[in-house]
């Protein structure tokens, strides 16, 4: 009996890795190429003093705080920085993440994971520069209601980032480039995380 089992296992062990599974589908991942070059070219950002703290932020957007949600601030201290560097960082945002659009993954790689991207490198571009403060950009969370920057409406949730600017908060769909004043922006917002 025991030889038996013995051999049961072993067939079992070299069959389990002889077993090959079927896909639904055939998805091309993507990744950035040549990743140290685009890092290189990354913009650094010009600040727009004085900072601020969470509670200076959080006062800025009261007209927006949904009673259903609200702002998380990680940071008490917080900086803006210059349109023109907001609309530099857009270019070669858009220009970088090119190589990632592929509509076969779906919600494999959308907005939130485009938000949560967004969000990091300009992190990283505000490191570049040994800044001390934590640029004051989000990632919000929406109902999408409303078409807003090439996404077009529907009942689903949408992730976008906000930024503030000396010139104001601006909302950013990281997928298309589109961004807009926050006064001119369609959707209710449920959550904000910077």
């Amino acid at each position: 009996m025991k030889v038996f089992f013995k051999l049961f296992c072993l067939i079992l062990f070299f069959c389990a890795g002889c077993t090959t599974f079927t896909k639904t589908r055939d998805i091309k991942a993507q990744i950035i190429e040549s990743a140290r070059e685009s890092l290189s070219d990354m913009p650094g950002v010009a600040y727009h003093y004085p900072g601020l703290t969470d509670k200076d932020a959080r006062k800025s957007l009261e007209e927006w705080l949904s009673a259903r949600g609200g702002a998380i601030f990680p940071d008490v201290h917080y900086i803006r920085i210059k349109h023109e560097s907001f609309i530099a960082f857009n270019k070669w945002f858009q220009k970088t993440t090119e190589q990632l659009k592929n509509e076969e993954i779906g919600d494999g790689y959308d907005c939130d994971n485009y938000s949560f991207l967004y969000k990091s490198l300009l992190g990283v571009s505000s490191y570049k520069n040994k800044n001390l403060r934590e640029i004051l950009i989000g990632v919000i969370y929406v109902k999408q209601k409303h078409p807003f920057g090439g996404i077009p409406s529907g009942k689903f949730d949408h992730a976008l980032n906000i930024i503030y600017t000396e010139l104001g908060w601006f909302i950013y769909e990281p997928q298309t480039g589109k961004f807009d004043k926050i006064e001119n922006y369609p959707n209710e917002i449920l959550w904000f995380i910077f």
